[in-house]
């Protein structure tokens, strides 16, 4: 079943862009948003997001909890931080829907 992308945007017909419900696009984007949301920043749901999403001083088993109690159903299957000489740090997570033969 195709579900609407987040964000909500038009496709090169000028048609809702649509993704595959339980997909790996709709995973990437799942997790996107509850990394890139700041815990507290919506009212009904203090809880859902990072303290501080940019990733600074972000460790793997922060991301894993805040993926977990977002949705239940995407576990997070790697996470890879990294930071530059400048201090900058990168984060890459993996995640998959429970279920999926990579989720072993």
């Amino acid at each position: 079943m195709r579900v609407f992308s987040h964000p909500l945007r038009l496709d090169a017909a000028g048609r809702f862009a649509t993704i595959e419900q339980d997909g790996d696009d709709e995973a990437t984007q799942v997790a996107e948003v509850i990394l890139s949301t700041v815990a507290g920043e919506r009212p009904l749901a203090p809880m859902f997001g990072l303290p501080d999403p940019t990733g600074v001083g972000v460790a793997e088993p922060g991301i894993r909890a805040a993926v977990l109690l977002g949705e239940p159903e995407l576990r997070v299957v790697g996470a890879d931080i990294t930071t530059d000489g400048e201090g900058v740090q990168s984060v890459d997570v993996t995640v998959h829907w429970v279920g999926d033969e990579e989720d072993v």
